[in-house]
């Protein structure tokens, strides 16, 4: 099964803390500090339709946590699978600096 790192997330709106916002894109690499692939959410999505698994590292603690996804207000996201880390959750992700 192919996995795939995110280590960065885009979200919307961009001036709401992560509490307040929706993840609409994410960065892929294998450094946390550079991400060398952006998919949408909606890539994303379809790529976990098809088996791909993606999953964070916290940058300290080196703990993996899996994303899953779920539906918030009649529309499908996605989110870290729960556990006792904070530094591994999507939100406490950077955010991706695109050029």
């Amino acid at each position: 099964m192919e996995s795939r790192r995110i280590v960065c997330t885009d979200q919307v709106p961009a001036n709401q803390s992560h509490n307040h916002a929706h993840i609409v894109a994410v960065g892929l690499g294998d450094d946390s500090a550079h991400a060398s692939q952006r998919l949408t959410l909606q890539e994303v999505l379809q790529k976990m339709d098809i088996g791909v698994r993606f999953y964070t590292i916290g940058d300290r603690n080196k703990k993996v946590a899996y994303v899953i996804d779920v539906y918030c207000c009649g529309k499908r996201y996605i989110k870290t699978e729960p556990d006792s880390y904070l530094e591994n959750n999507l939100d406490e992700l950077r955010w991706c600096s695109w050029k």
